[in-house]
């Protein structure tokens, strides 16, 4: 399984993607990238399976991000972070079918049951 994490800021990057049992969660490869443009960019050569993305970012910001990389790949989980709850980014989210929303701080036990959650219905998929 591919995923494509995408956070502008570097410490939360790299410690997800340092810290994150992904062989254990089914997901062999993880490209990463600095911000929205970066992800898009990337997600149309990578064809991620999941993307993990953060919410605010300069260039382009997550959700812009994610639903452009969703008209290319309409299967493809999303989770978004952030440290913000507002709304409008909510009502993005469920447009988007996002899988998870999970709040900054992050807690990595949080983003490894809904990255688990994502692969198992990305598995389920691709049963069907």
């Amino acid at each position: 399984m591919r995923l494509l994490l995408v956070d502008d800021e570097r410490f939360t990057r790299e410690g997800i993607y340092s810290l994150t049992p992904w062989k254990e969660l089914g997901i062999d490869e993880v490209i990463t990238a600095e911000d929205g443009e970066d992800g898009l960019e990337k997600a149309l050569l990578f064809a991620p399976e999941i993307v993990l993305t953060d919410v605010k970012m300069p260039r382009m910001d997550g959700v812009a991000m994610s639903f452009q990389i969703r008209e290319k790949f309409p299967d493809c989980s999303i989770i978004f972070m952030s440290g913000y709850m507002e709304i409008e980014y909510l009502k993005s989210a469920i447009r988007l079918s996002a899988v998870d929303y999970i709040e900054k701080p992050i807690d990595l036990s949080v983003v490894e049951t809904a990255l688990r959650k994502a692969a198992d219905e990305i598995r389920e998929k691709k049963r069907s």
